[in-house]
């Protein structure tokens, strides 16, 4: 289920989930610790190390996420938004072709491939070290 069909239908709810997405990208990538309000203090009086702030704010942020889930799983046609397949479903679509899951970070790749009628398989991944240079 795409959020372009979710901006069809609701488009200010679609706008604050992508809104709030993008403060969890942001914070997740920054490097600065300090760029958070509260002047590092959370609910309490006692001051925060620039780390908490980032855990709060992520915390936070995480939980208006899945309010907004919730709210969007509850318009029709919305049941699914953002659940995993099932492992059978995903079988079955395998029925047309191979299925192939990657999964990408900066320090690794996993490839899992599904076949209707055998067990899934794992390409090992290829890791580089950080310290490794290709020449």
């Amino acid at each position: 289920m795409s959020t372009d069909r979710l901006r069809l239908v609701n488009l200010p709810l679609a706008e604050r989930f992508a809104a709030i997405n993008k403060d969890l990208e942001a914070l997740t990538t920054s490097s600065s610790a300090g760029i958070w309000p509260n002047q590092g203090h959370a609910d309490s009086d006692k001051p925060m190390d620039p780390f908490g702030r980032l855990v709060v704010k992520q915390r936070a942020l995480v939980a208006e996420r899945d309010k907004l889930i919730s709210q969007i799983q509850s318009l029709p046609g919305f049941e699914t938004f953002l659940t995993t397949p099932s492992f059978d479903t995903l079988r079955s679509a395998a029925e047309h072709g191979p299925v192939i899951i990657i999964n990408h970070t900066k320090w690794r790749s996993d490839i899992l491939i599904l076949l209707h009628d055998a067990p899934p398989s794992l390409i090992l991944p290829l890791t580089i070290s950080m310290s490794m240079q290709i020449s």
